[in-house]
């Protein structure tokens, strides 16, 4: 395999792995407030994978998974691994500061 060969396929696996990274950062989110907010989801979580944060780290682990999976089968550029991470970046910083503010204030109102 030539070096340009595979610089490319590391580039594709790299912009995939900020895709599934930048998914999973809004799937946490979703369900962390979801199930604070909608007691059948967290039990659903609990039931299902006998706790809710290891429910959320399985569904995690698969999303990041499929979406890898299916990302690396197409191209890939500088420019679209660029946006990439810094969609995965952003995703995961607006993801935490959306936690952070619901429980403070869910700790402070309710």
């Amino acid at each position: 395999m030539t070096t340009h060969v595979r610089d490319t396929n590391l580039l594709i696996r790299a912009r995939a792995a900020a895709e599934g990274t930048a998914a999973v950062a809004v799937l946490i989110t979703i369900l962390t407030i979801g199930a604070e907010l909608w007691s059948p989801l967290k039990d659903t979580l609990k039931t299902v994978f006998a706790h809710h944060w290891l429910g959320k780290s399985a569904l995690a682990i698969f999303l990041f998974t499929v979406i890898f999976l299916i990302r690396r089968k197409t191209s890939a550029s500088t420019q679209s691994l660029e946006r990439a991470v810094l969609i995965a970046v952003w995703s995961s910083i607006l993801s935490a500061i959306m936690m952070t503010a619901f429980f403070v204030v869910h700790a402070l109102f309710f």
